[in-house]
């Protein structure tokens, strides 16, 4: 079985603030993440080469990092076909 990753991200506001948030889903121009400690999720969008949060200020998005192997706390039951 793959290991499940679970992958984080620090977002840096204009004013160096910086806000650590769990990465629910990547796409192309898009990225929904739940910030730490809020229990709403939000969108950050590229637009023009810049991410922006979901009222449009602009954002970095300073690292990526991974939580370590959570293999062993998701198993996914085993499938059987039938053999006719």
């Amino acid at each position: 079985m793959d290991s499940i990753q679970i992958l984080h991200t620090i977002i840096r506001y204009p004013n160096d603030q910086r806000v650590e948030a769990l990465v629910l889903s990547i796409g192309r121009f898009a990225m929904r993440v739940v910030p730490h400690g809020m229990a709403d999720t939000i969108e950050l969008s590229l637009n023009s080469g810049q991410w922006t949060d979901e009222s449009g200020v602009p954002i970095e998005l300073e690292s990526f990092f991974q939580e370590g192997d959570m293999s062993s706390t998701f198993e996914m039951p085993a499938v059987r076909a039938a053999v006719s």
